[in-house]
């Protein structure tokens, strides 16, 4: 893994652990194996998982990213590396940090209603409710849509799978 590739997360639901239950209902909703993205970022040699979460932007330590009972794909896209300068990306990813987003944005997801509201392409998405794909592509500066899904990625032949 290195820095500015991609993370798809399978979290696997259980009845007894209603945190999960949102990842179901967004594989749901999205018709996607995945239910969320962040991408890797890699700071003094080590590795942390850089990603649009419930209202803010966050930096975990890999340490602590992997000891969940949660299913990984790698993601790196074939021409990436061309298009950034790795030290710009990273400062570029660490100028997230102090951003928040409203919670009302992300929790949309949950209304079938206000997701096809979203994915209409003549409609923009605000600037204060990225989900996480769409924090992502907007990192990498993609503009193949309005808006994302971790699905996006996987089925995006840009690119290839690394674990």
């Amino acid at each position: 893994m290195r820095t500015w590739d991609l993370i798809l997360q399978h979290t696997k639901s259980y009845w007894y652990k209603p945190n999960t239950w949102s990842c179901w209902i967004i594989r749901k909703v999205t018709s996607s194996y995945w239910n969320h993205s962040g991408e890797i970022l890699e700071l003094d040699n080590e590795i942390y998982v850089i990603e649009s979460l419930w209202g803010w932007i966050a930096l975990t330590p890999r340490s602590e990213y992997i000891k969940y009972d949660i299913e990984y794909k790698i993601l790196r896209m074939k021409w990436f590396e061309n298009k950034f300068d790795l030290s710009a990306y990273k400062i570029k990813a660490l100028m997230q940090l102090d951003k928040r987003y409203d919670y009302l944005g992300i929790l949309k997801l949950f209304l079938l209603i206000c997701f096809w509201y979203r994915t209409q392409p003549n409609k923009q998405v605000s600037q204060k409710s990225w989900w996480c794909s769409e924090f992502n592509a907007r990192m990498k500066d993609l503009s193949w849509r309005q808006s994302y899904l971790p699905k996006d990625f996987d089925e995006n032949n840009d690119f290839e799978t690394i674990i």
